[in-house]
């Protein structure tokens, strides 16, 4: 048993079990990295279910309640119950919808369709509320304090980093893609220095050389805004500003969808505050989101030439 307060939200309980990963015996550790990343699951299934899931036995699950200060499984049950009447309520309905439809309709191909969409209106809703607002404003903090701004994402994170560069320089921000085609990526993180910021992409199954870029650059106390599936990740406990994304699985059929409005939402935020105004009109932020005309994106940064290719 730990001698830590008894975490009697879901909040503390994840903040505790995340300190403690690095020094749990293995069975704690897959129950651990199973609760985070199925904190509905663990509301909703029996003991067995749970164990059979996470890889354990369920009397490791009783012992690892009784480990964290709970008298038993059923009272560290009741937290994450909590946790889900409080904020998952929309998801739930949306997954039974989800089911229904896979009854329904076989394997089709809309049937497929139904269910990704589904799945994505469901990250989406719990996007809204996952991320505090505090940290939202950090984030943008970050991208609008850095002089230089290294992106960084491999596998299917690549897709994000490539779209966080291409927003940037809609801003005209000094941006760098850390981009590993060349074998070049860990070398051009090197050139970093304290005022730059290295904006992190990752999910598992994490790529490796990004993680040790990360790692390197937290070495060096460089900002890190970091996009991750878990307070698990080895991209969390390094960021200077760690952005959780729900439904950033590791399955074949998870998307970038709720990833995308985070990076999105960050980069439009970043352009309000740059407070621009062409003439008499004010700028809109929200142009960004549609608009490739030039003499809008002049109107962010008159003072740099516009130099992109028109497509």
């Amino acid at each position: 048993m730990t001698n830590l307060p008894l975490p009697d939200t879901y909040e503390r309980l994840i903040t505790q079990v995340t300190e403690q990963f690095p020094r749990m015996k293995k069975s704690f550790q897959r129950i651990t990295r199973f609760m985070v990343q199925n904190p509905n699951a663990m509301a909703v299934e029996s003991v067995k279910v749970i164990a059979d899931q996470a890889g354990v036995q369920p009397s490791s699950l009783v012992r690892f309640a009784k480990h964290m200060g709970y008298n038993g499984f059923s009272e560290m049950k009741r937290v994450f119950q909590s946790h889900l009447i409080s904020t998952a309520s929309s998801k739930e309905r949306l997954e039974s919808f989800s089911n229904e439809v896979s009854s329904e309709s076989s394997n089709s191909t809309a049937s497929f369709l139904q269910s990704l969409v589904t799945n994505d209106i469901a990250a989406l809703n719990d996007l809204k509320h996952s991320i505090s607002s505090e940290v939202l404003e950090k984030a943008v903090s970050l991208l609008e304090e850095a002089d230089t701004i290294y992106v960084l994402g491999q596998l299917r994170s690549l897709s994000v980093a490539y779209y966080i560069r291409y927003l940037l320089l809609y801003l005209r921000q000094n941006v760098r893609l850390l981009d590993s085609s060349g074998g070049l990526a860990t070398e051009e993180a090197e050139l970093m220095n304290e005022k730059s910021l290295l904006v992190a992409v990752s999910f598992r199954y994490y790529a490796r050389e990004v993680v040790d870029i990360v790692e390197g650059t937290a070495r060096k106390k460089i900002p890190i805004l970091a996009f991750t599936d878990s307070q698990l990740s080895p991209l969390y406990k390094h960021g200077t500003c760690s952005l959780v994304v729900p439904g950033a699985g590791h399955k074949f059929s998870y998307s970038l969808a709720a990833t995308m409005s985070l990076a999105q939402s960050l980069i439009v935020s970043m352009a309000s505050r740059l407070q621009i105004e062409s003439s008499q009109e004010e700028f809109n932020p929200q142009d960004l989101l549609g608009s490739s005309d030039p003499k809008v994106l002049q109107r962010i940064s008159p003072s740099k030439p516009y130099h992109f290719e028109q497509n």
